[in-house]
């Protein structure tokens, strides 16, 4: 923050202290004149030609912390720093005197060491030969009820315009991340100390989620506020803003949790606008202030509430992805659930086998143990036996188990030819069923990718399913399902491929709309579910015409990291 311009000794501290007047009235005129001045709303400071305070009124006292005696006969630039806009090497209060006012901004220290930013108007007097004339110096504030300068308003307005475009060109899981990077600005750009945001969750209440504080403040804590603060949560579930120009003053009698909580943070004034949408409440967004009180100029509220709604807008659109991809997942698991129905029959097929191996090797070694002298080695073998085919039994329903799992792994690094050798044993049984060989063509060293492993397996099964059932009509020895992976420069594609009759380019077009179906009995949600798992991975499918029949099915995965 600079000085006053001009006089070099307007620069530095004054060394020596002006006494205080006799009568700190003298320069007011009547008793009238007197009780005006001291009941204004705007501080007053008055100065005599050597810039030295000899009187202020208790709006000046209360609003800046100060008072008379200990800043009286001091010279304003030891009160007050400021800037003006003033000819080079022109006296600040020289020009004042030319002009006939002064604007300015700068800082008032407080009795504490704060420095409160002010506004600061210096007005002549009407007569400056005087010697006896006073200077007034009126500092507004953020308590004043004039509109910001226009170059603060631009500056606002593109700040607005910034958060409008960005928050309109992101993925609704960068929203959260981005809400904490906007507080920050915002606190910055309107010079408060600290801002909140909260969200209304379901069966829980009014929550923080983020908060930004300025240095020196403590940030909010996050979670639940309504009973810390019931009747601001009152206030903003009927949707009204809450505009507190100076705390606890402002605040309503029945107010006596949020009177009590914010005297003891030291809040001096405060902010917050509700947003609601279809008339419920979404979220808050809150500013405060601790060093001093201050004003909200209506185009502040105004244009704090256009940023309040983008901050609202965009919860709500991440708030209804997850509730779509909630759905998906619900219906994802339906899917699993009714794959593994139709499988019923081939994984009992798969389970027989082994379950017959251990009876009938545990006959045998019950056989050799009533011999006379039992072979130890050979019941040994048989009790391996016995141990690798309940282990194949095991796995087989742990396999089975983890694909109807109803709730996702979440992501993870998956190696996709490890998925495909997991889920091998339903689809050489599916391969079985229909009549058809299984050709896996997986690139050694593939690199991983992020994601859900159950979902990205049942991508893989319903993928193959289509083509197995699209082979029954050809000849035996066409019948092959031909899965493949490779890796491309920034996405591992797997690729399922079938040797079904020609396709349609119509058919092509369509395969991926719900519900539609060219099967007799199908319901048209197997490509639909498989496309929606795929956009939650960030992931492309589409399909290619064989040119001697069939389909190739391609499904590329980014390399990097997703969230799903």
């Amino acid at each position: 923050m600079g000085v006053l311009q001009g006089n070099p000794a307007d620069a530095g501290v004054a060394t020596s202290v002006r006494p205080a007047d006799d009568d700190d009235e003298t320069h007011l005129g009547s008793s009238l004149a007197a009780t005006m001045l001291h009941e204004a709303g705007d501080a007053i400071i008055m100065l005599n030609a050597e810039q030295c305070i000899t009187w202020c009124n208790r709006a000046a006292e209360r609003l800046y912390d100060i008072i008379l005696p200990a800043v009286r006969g001091r010279r304003l630039n030891e009160v007050i720093s400021c800037s003006f806009q003033t000819p080079p090497g022109a006296p600040a209060l020289q020009h004042g005197v030319a002009t006939g006012l002064v604007v300015g901004r700068g800082a008032l220290v407080t009795r504490a060491g704060q420095k409160v930013p002010v506004r600061i108007t210096i007005v002549p007097p009407g007569n400056p030969s005087d010697p006896a004339a006073s200077f007034a110096v009126i500092p507004n504030d953020r308590e004043s009820d004039e509109r910001p300068p226009l170059g603060e308003r631009l500056n606002f307005e593109t700040l607005l315009a910034d958060l409008s475009a960005r928050f309109c060109a992101i993925r609704e899981d960068e929203i959260d991340g981005e809400i904490e990077v906007w507080l920050r600005r915002m606190v910055d750009a309107l010079e408060v100390d600290r801002s909140t945001f909260a969200e209304l969750k379901p069966n829980q209440g009014l929550v923080v989620t983020h908060t930004f504080a300025a240095p020196g403040i403590e940030p909010y804590p996050l979670g639940l506020v309504d009973q810390a603060f019931p009747w601001l949560t009152q206030e903003f579930r009927a949707g009204r803003t809450v505009v507190l120009s100076r705390i606890p003053d402002d605040l309503p009698e029945e107010a006596v949790a949020e009177r009590r909580m914010m005297t003891a943070a030291g809040m001096r004034a405060g902010i917050g606008i509700p947003v609601s949408i279809g008339g419920s409440l979404v979220c808050v967004l809150t500013f405060g202030l601790f060093r001093s009180p201050r004003k909200w100029p209506k185009d502040v509220v105004t244009r704090l509430h256009v940023a309040a709604e983008v901050f609202g807008n965009a919860i709500a659109r991440r708030d209804a992805k997850e509730r779509l991809e909630q759905k998906q997942r619900e219906l994802a698991h339906v899917g699993r659930v009714a794959a593994m129905g139709e499988l019923a029959s081939v994984i009992a097929h798969e389970l027989d086998q082994p379950l017959t191996a251990v009876v009938s090797n545990a006959e045998a070694v019950r056989y050799l143990l009533k011999s006379e002298e039992p072979d130890a080695a050979e019941m040994d073998e048989a009790l391996q036996d016995i141990i690798d085919s309940a282990i194949r039994v095991s796995e087989i329903v742990r396999r089975e188990r983890r694909l109807i799992h109803k709730s996702p792994l979440g992501p993870e690094r998956v190696d996709l030819n490890e998925a495909v050798r997991e889920i091998e044993l339903f689809l050489r049984a599916e391969a079985r069923q229909y009549g058809s060989r299984l050709v896996l063509e997986l690139l050694p060293g593939l690199p991983s990718v992020t994601g859900d492993p159950v979902q990205l397996q049942q991508v893989i099964l319903n993928l193959a399913r289509n083509g197995f059932q699209a082979m029954p009509g050809q000849p035996p020895e066409r019948r092959e399902l031909t899965i493949r992976t490779v890796s491309e420069q920034a996405e591992v594609v797997i690729s399922v491929s079938d040797a079904g009759p020609p396709v349609e380019p119509a058919l092509l077009e369509r395969m991926f709309d719900p519900f539609y179906t060219t099967k007799a009995n199908g319901l048209g949600m197997g490509l639909s579910i498989t496309k929606s798992i795929l956009d939650a991975h960030h992931s492309r499918i589409w399909s290619e015409r064989k040119p001697d029949g069939g389909v190739t099915m391609c499904v590329a995965i980014p390399k990097e990291s997703v969230q799903v």
